[in-house]
């Protein structure tokens, strides 16, 4: 099997997820996050993330190496009498490069909405318009 951008668009369809979320931190960090809001004692930033989960843990790991970034894990999610699964992750600008990648190539609507929402989410965080 070969792992290209469309392989990985469909696999996103069937056992990926992403979205954008604000992540709080009690002081200002140097990352590569997008502050939208400072409170009285924490910051708060968005971060975008993009993940693929499967029990097939030498798979995760080849996407990863195709790829060229990201974490594959253990997911934590409980599974009796299940096999265990497993999870690729990455998120901020990392996750933005894989999306931006498969977009062209997702068809189905629900995830082809929820990619666009992260995108869309992130890029106007990056702007300060949040």
């Amino acid at each position: 099997m070969i792992i290209s951008w469309k392989y990985l668009a469909g696999f996103f369809e069937g056992d990926g997820s992403c979205g954008c979320y604000p992540i709080k931190f009690k002081k200002k960090t140097k990352t590569v996050r997008y502050k939208f809001r400072k409170s009285k004692n924490n910051y708060t930033y968005m971060r975008i993330t993009f993940s693929l989960h499967n029990s097939d843990l030498s798979l995760l790991k080849r996407i990863r190496k195709f790829i060229g970034f990201g974490y594959v894990g253990k997911h934590n999610g409980l599974r009796l009498g299940k096999k265990q699964m497993y999870m690729y992750m990455t998120h901020c600008n990392q996750a933005l490069k894989i999306l931006t990648k498969i977009h062209p190539f997702v068809v189905g609507n629900y995830k082809l909405n929820q990619l666009e929402r992260a995108i869309n989410k992130y890029e106007t965080a990056k702007k300060g318009v949040v």
